[in-house]
C-alpha cells in the first residue's frame, strides 16, 4: 500500500518532464497490477483460512464405533442369511463312453436321435427296417441270445436292469419266464413290438447303453442311411466316473452342501464327493476342461450351503481372542464374553456364530481385547 501512495504523490506534485511522467506512469501501472494481485491473493488466502476454520469448527465428531480412543463403544449385532459360498476345485476322473451300436444291419427308417438329448434305459432310439431297437443300461453288455434257464452274470445284469425299470423279475442270475415277460413289457412301452410267442431275448432287438441318462454328442445314423451291425448309431461324450471337492474348507458353516457349476446345482456329500456325475458331465465347464494324463480333469466351482443360514454380523474389530493356552475367538456383549466361530467376512464385516450354531445376543464391544475378552 505504501508504493501506491508514493506513486500518487509524484503524479500530483509534478517536477518531471513528459518522458519521466510517461515512464513513471508505466511503472506505476505495473506496480498497481502487482499490488492488486497481492491484494487478490491475500483475499483468497483469507477466504481459505476462514473455510478451514469453519471446517474445523463445524466438522461432526467421529462415530463412536471408529473412535480409536473410545474403548467402551458398543454396536448392535446384525443378522444376515448367507450361503457361505467358497471357491473350490473339483477333480474328476473321466472315461470316453462306448457309442450306442446297431444290433443288426439294415436301413434306418425312423430316428429320435438329437445331439444334446438324454438317452435312457427302456427307450427306443431308432428303428431299422420297421422294427425298433430297445436300449438297456446293464452293468455289462449283453453278448448272447438268452433263453429261459440260461445263467450267468449277463442274465443277472439283465434282471437288474429290468427291475430298475419297475418290472417284477428274479434278482438272481437266471433267465426265467418272468424275465422274458418283463423284457417284452419294457419293449412294448418303448414302442417296440416283439410279437406273440416271444420266448428268447435276441441280441438283434436290444442295444447296450453305457450309462442311463447320458447325453448324445452326435448322431451318425440319420434316417435313410444303411448301417451295419455294430456301427455307431449314437455317439456319447466323455463323462465323469468320479468327482470330489479338493481341500474342503475347515471353517465352513455347518449344513448340507452343494456345488454350483455354471447354472447347475449338484449335491455333494460331507466328504466332498459329487453325487450326480451325469449332471456334472453335462456342464459347460466340464466339457470345456481338458483331460490330463491319468484321465483326470480339474474345474472350479462354488461350494455352498444348500439352504441359507442366519449368522451374526459384527465389525471385524469386534472379534477378539481369549487368553491362555487354548485361545478362542470371542466377542464381548453386555452380559460378558461369548465364544464364537468366525464363518466368513467381507469388506470389514465378520460373520459369526456361537459354537452351537446360534447368534450372540445384545450389543458387542468394538474393542473386545481392551475389555478382557476372556
Amino acid at each position: 500500500m505504501m508504493s501506491i501512495l508514493h506513486i500518487r504523490s509524484r503524479s500530483k506534485n509534478g517536477g518531471a518532464n513528459a518522458n519521466d511522467n510517461d515512464g513513471g506512469t508505466k511503472r506505476g501501472a505495473s506496480l498497481l497490477k502487482v499490488n492488486r494481485s497481492v491484494v487478490v491473493i491475500g483475499s483468497v488466502a483469507s477466504l481459505l483460512l476462514g473455510i478451514g476454520v469453519g471446517a474445523i469448527v463445524f466438522a461432526p465428531h467421529a462415530p463412536e464405533v471408529i473412535d480409536s480412543g473410545n474403548v467402551t463403544a458398543m454396536v448392535s449385532i446384525e443378522r444376515q442369511d448367507v450361503t457361505d459360498a467358497r471357491s473350490v476345485t473339483i477333480e474328476a476322473e473321466d472315461v470316453a463312453l462306448s457309442p450306442v451300436a446297431a444290433p443288426r444291419s439294415g436301413m434306418v427308417n425312423t430316428s429320435s436321435c438329437k445331439p444334446g438329448e438324454s438317452l435312457h434305459s427302456g427307450q427306443s432310439l431308432l428303428s431299422i427296417e420297421g422294427r425298433g431297437i430297445l436300449m438297456l443300461s446293464t452293468s455289462e453288455p449283453l453278448w448272447r441270445d438268452l433263453h429261459i434257464g440260461d445263467r450267468g452274470t449277463d442274465a443277472k445284469s439283465l434282471n437288474d436292469a429290468l427291475g430298475a425299470l419297475g418290472e417284477e423279475v428274479p434278482s438272481d442270475d437266471i433267465v426265467s419266464d418272468r424275465t422274458v415277460t418283463a423284457f417284452v413289457n419294457v419293449a412294448a412301452k418303448a414302442g417296440v413290438d416283439l410279437g406273440d410267442g416271444y420266448t428268447t431275448i435276441t441280441m438283434s432287438d436290444v442295444t447296450w447303453l453305457a450309462r442311463d441318462g447320458v447325453v448324445v454328442s452326435g448322431c451318425p445314423a440319420p434316417v435313410g442311411q444303411i448301417v451295419g451291425q455294430g456301427s455307431a448309431i449314437a455317439q456319447l461324450p466323455t463323462t465323469a466316473t468320479s468327482a470330489r471337492v479338493q481341500k474342503l474348507p475347515t471353517d465352513a458353516v455347518s449344513g448340507t452342501r452343494v456345488i454350483q457349476i455354471d447354472d447347475t446345482t449338484i449335491g455333494v456329500s460331507d466328504d466332498g464327493t459329487v453325487e450326480d456325475l451325469d449332471a456334472l458331465s453335462r456342464t459347460r465347464t466340464f466339457l470345456a476342461s481338458e483331460t490330463r494324463s491319468g484321465g483326470t480333469r480339474t474345474m472350479n466351482a462354488q461350494w455352498k450351503l444348500k439352504d441359507p443360514v442366519t449368522v451374526g454380523v459384527v465389525p471385524a474389530s469386534a472379534v477378539g481372542t481369549t487368553g491362555g493356552e487354548h485361545a478362542q475367538a470371542c466377542v464381548v456383549t453386555e452380559s460378558g464374553s461369548t465364544p464364537i466361530r468366525v464363518v466368513g467376512s467381507m469388506l470389514g464385516r465378520t460373520y459369526v456364530q456361537t459354537a452351537d450354531g446360534g447368534i450372540p445376543t445384545g450389543r458387542v464391544s468394538v474393542r473386545p481385547n481392551d475389555k478382557a475378552c476372556s
